[in-house]
């Protein structure tokens, strides 16, 4: 469901971009595009300023050294208890975050992060 405003979350909340634009480097257009509404979803300002944070910081030391497949998403369930933003911005809010970070080659994969929830 596509957000409808752009103003802030509040209830404990951030506004989680789920790619940052630091990890597109020299993509002017993509990095730009990391902040529409369709890249922003509702992440309790614990869970985004701490493990997500943690997984933004393992991909930003990991991609200079070897090469990276990042993939992520959200887990939609049915908690309307957490859906404060529905009304005002048009957006649910997931009730979990998932990352994998594949490092290396298809030969020497070993993930380094995965799901985080609220």
């Amino acid at each position: 469901m596509p957000a409808n405003s752009a103003k802030a979350y509040g209830h404990g909340y951030d506004r989680g971009h789920q790619v940052p634009a630091n990890h597109l480097d020299d993509f002017q257009t993509a990095i730009k595009q990391t902040n529409f509404m369709t890249n922003i979803l509702p992440q309790t300002s614990q869970m985004n300023r701490g493990a997500w944070k943690a997984t933004e910081e393992i991909v930003e030391c990991y991609r200079d050294i070897d090469e990276l497949l990042v993939l992520g998403g959200t887990i939609w369930g049915n908690n309307p208890s957490i859906d404060f933003f529905l009304q005002s911005h048009g957006v649910a809010t997931p009730d979990a975050f998932w990352k994998v970070i594949v490092r290396g080659t298809v030969r020497m994969n070993a993930p380094l992060a995965g799901l985080s929830e609220h």
